[in-house]
């Protein structure tokens, strides 16, 4: 059959109330142990799937949601968990068939059965981009579970959350969503259930981003000259989450990165001091940052706050060289991760 399927996926955000660094890895990287949560900030990824003669996908972002320096190639992990997911499928497929050539040779190049597919996606872009909110992590899950449904769920989800491991340590997380602990690179998930909603608000500076190698470099620098660390309390932050106590919440949502950050951009300290002033009952940095979100008692103090810094200039210590124009949301948390409808006119059965 020829007909395309479509779908679209919500791709939501994420906060880490905590992030910890508590070892090495044998591989180099830092151990890390962090208290993720899923929010109802999110982007909506329409995805059109049709047979084709030569494997072909094309990445674009909807009108109006333009985001600089998102890429549309290769590098956007919704590429390359298209890739990733058919050379999977295609490798169970050959194990019970070696008549019929695969979709995705094993070299990394394109076979041109009739079997390929064409994959066109457009992204509808919300969560900022190196915000430390995960929003390409969040995009390459969806791509997975997109694929998925399209070729009748042939994978379990712990077995997609391994296909993620392999796209990126934080992909995983939102294959299920809601309140999950990671640890090792923040891909080892353990899910925490959850009784309350709490809600943030989540302040973005336009004009400020960080790199994520350059924040744990920033650490192992400040860990060498021997720097106090802000103790990460994980075991009150869980009970603060599980029963949405916002009070224990602003005592426990601790990042070890937040002093590093505050150090080297003191406007950041400044905004998270304003957002107490505007009503928050606690603040933090999500990540590596720049992204700081303020835990609120109610919706209605996080719509509140959000209306009144949304696209507004600030500015610390009086100098115009410092401002920075603000983006705000006023969210939920949620308890799920990337979801899927299949949006076609006429159901089509994808088969491998």
């Amino acid at each position: 059959m020829t007909e395309p399927r479509h779908f679209k996926a919500n791709s939501p955000a994420k906060l880490n109330l905590t992030f910890d660094i508590v070892g090495d890895l044998p591989d180099g990287f830092h151990q890390v142990e962090t208290l993720m949560q899923a929010v109802d900030l999110a982007d909506e990824l329409t995805f059109t799937i049709k047979p084709s003669a030569r494997y072909h996908i094309e990445l674009t972002t909807a009108e109006g949601s333009e985001v600089e320096n998102l890429p549309t190639d290769n590098r956007n992990l919704v590429a390359r968990a298209i890739e990733l997911y058919l050379f999977r499928a295609t490798s169970i497929r050959a194990k019970a068939s070696t008549k019929d050539p695969p979709l995705v040779a094993e070299s990394g190049h394109h076979s041109h059965s009739k079997e390929s597919i064409s994959v066109a996606v457009e992204m509808r872009k919300i969560i900022p981009i190196a915000a430390g909110m995960g929003g390409g992590s969040s995009n390459g899950a969806a791509a997975l579970l997109v694929l998925n449904r399209y070729f009748n769920s042939i994978f379990s989800k712990s077995v997609l959350e391994e296909l993620a491991a392999e796209l990126g340590s934080e992909v995983p997380f939102f294959i299920h969503g809601g309140s999950q602990i990671g640890r090792g690179r923040g891909e080892k998930l353990a899910v925490v259930p959850t009784i309350e909603k709490m809600y943030f608000v989540i302040v973005k500076p336009k004009e400020i981003s960080i790199e994520t190698p350059w924040i744990y470099a920033q650490y192992d620098e400040h860990k060498n000259e021997k720097r106090q660390f802000e103790e990460v309390r994980l075991k009150e932050a869980l009970s603060a989450r599980q029963d949405g106590n916002v009070l224990l919440a602003a005592r426990t949502f601790t990042n070890v990165f937040e002093p590093i950050v505050f150090e080297h951009y003191p406007i950041l300290h400044a905004l998270k001091a304003k957002l107490l002033d505007l009503g928050a009952t606690g603040c933090g940095v999500t990540g590596s940052g720049p992204t700081l979100f303020a835990i609120c008692e109610s919706e209605r103090v996080a719509a509140s706050i959000a209306k009144t810094l949304h696209q507004s200039t600030f500015t610390a210590g009086g100098s115009e060289q410092k401002a920075v124009t603000l983006q705000a949301w006023a969210t939920a948390t949620i308890d799920r991760g990337s979801t899927v409808i299949d949006t076609s006119p006429h159901l089509v059965r994808g088969k491998l």
